[in-house]
């Protein structure tokens, strides 16, 4: 199945869709909801070519996609966005998760915590495979919320330390290049460009 990101052209669904999934409280997700409001992002879907147009508005509907396959197709997409940049970062936003949850003591994947929430991130350049496969395996909940964003050094200091301050995540909002938000029954993603 051969999948690619696919331009919407009506976007107002799309929209609607996409600020319900991030409305998070106190989070990354709903500083970008912000920026998603203000600004004319560029949305696309990550489905199989031949998928037809009505169903790519049918953001809940499941079976269109093989999340396996969608996986991939973010994995390699972050890996080779990550390695061709300097100061970026890949960010997983884990809305179910909090900082006491015992799971985050034995997890071998970055995270940090802001706020009372947690984050499981990857930066590059040189990022392995192995861990963003981690840092995907760890967050993975529903909804799927993930970000790719330009990092200030000191910044990027504070998350590998573990905790990051509520101005950090606004300057992280404001650096975010593209957004994923799970779609199609959690199986494939919608994609947001800020650039």
């Amino acid at each position: 199945m051969s999948i690619q990101f696919q331009d919407l052209k009506s976007k107002q669904s799309a929209l609607s869709y996409i600020l319900k999934q991030l409305r998070n409280e106190g989070t990354l997700s709903a500083l970008i909801s912000r920026r998603v409001r203000f600004e004319t992002p560029k949305i696309s879907t990550l489905l199989p070519q031949a998928t037809e147009e009505k169903v790519l508005y049918d953001f809940e509907l499941g079976g269109i996609c093989s999340n396996t396959v969608a996986n991939e197709f973010l994995i390699q997409y972050v890996l080779s966005f990550l390695n061709s940049k300097e100061a970026c970062c890949f960010i997983v936003e884990d809305p179910l998760a909090a900082p006491s949850d015992l799971f985050l003591r034995n997890t071998s994947a970055r995270h940090f915590t802001c706020l009372e929430k947690v984050y499981f991130f990857a930066v590059g350049p040189n990022i392995q495979r192995e861990e963003l496969d981690n840092t995907l395996k760890a967050a993975h909940r529903y909804p799927f919320l993930s970000y790719l964003c330009r990092v200030a050094t000191d910044i990027k200091e504070r998350m590998i330390n573990g905790i990051i301050l509520a101005e950090d995540l606004q300057l992280l909002s404001e650096n975010t290049l593209e957004a994923f938000v799970g779609a199609y029954d959690e199986e494939t993603y919608l994609r947001i460009q800020f650039v």
